[in-house]
């Protein structure tokens, strides 16, 4: 068994030192030089693995109005507005925003 396979089974969190490496089964002769090389290797899986997720998780959804405001740096709904933005409201916000007159809602 490979020594990256190794860390793989054994899912470590932090990186082992080479005394408990050694210690595991088909690791008896492992240097600190491998085990850094397997180490980087299972860290960059690790990335991978976890940027795969992220990209499957929930995408952004569609705008669904345009929101321009009348003044540049208004602020409602807990941000600062400019000039004319795609944005995504839900009821509550598409009505704080229509019914104020700062601001021109279009639906796309």
């Amino acid at each position: 068994m490979t020594l990256l396979n190794i860390l793989r089974k054994q899912a470590f969190t932090k990186k082992p030192t080479v005394a408990q490496l050694q210690m595991l089964e088909g690791a008896s002769k492992v240097t600190a030089s491998q085990r850094n090389t397997a180490w980087s290797l299972y860290l960059s899986e690790q990335q991978a693995e976890s940027d795969a997720e992220q990209e499957q998780a929930a995408p952004e959804p569609s705008p669904t109005h345009h929101v321009t405001v009348k003044t540049n740096g208004f602020r409602r709904l807990g941000r600062v507005w400019t000039g004319k933005t795609a944005v995504t409201l839900n009821d509550s916000e598409l009505a704080t925003l229509t019914a104020d007159s700062m601001f021109i809602v279009v639906a796309l």
